[in-house]
């Protein structure tokens, strides 16, 4: 199995592209499946734009607005 190299840096807040799972878990600090997971159950996940059945994205811009509005957002982990 090859690895894979981290998604290019994005400037999310000019983005309105879509993100697959893997980037945005990426971002997020989490694995694909764990995102996956998350937004399957509904929990307080970041909003995902159904393409079919199986293929999920997420939008940069809208993925920046949920990660800024988070109360964990800029607290301190000391």
């Amino acid at each position: 199995m090859t690895q894979r190299s981290a998604p290019p840096p994005l400037d999310m807040a000019a983005s309105s592209r879509l993100l697959t799972l893997r980037d945005a878990a990426g971002l997020l600090g989490m694995t694909e499946r764990a995102l996956r997971k998350w937004t399957e159950r509904g929990l307080d996940a970041p909003p995902v734009v159904r393409l079919s059945e199986r293929r999920l994205r997420i939008r940069a811009d809208v993925l920046e607005r949920w990660i800024e509005s988070r109360p964990e957002a800029g607290a301190d982990t000391a």
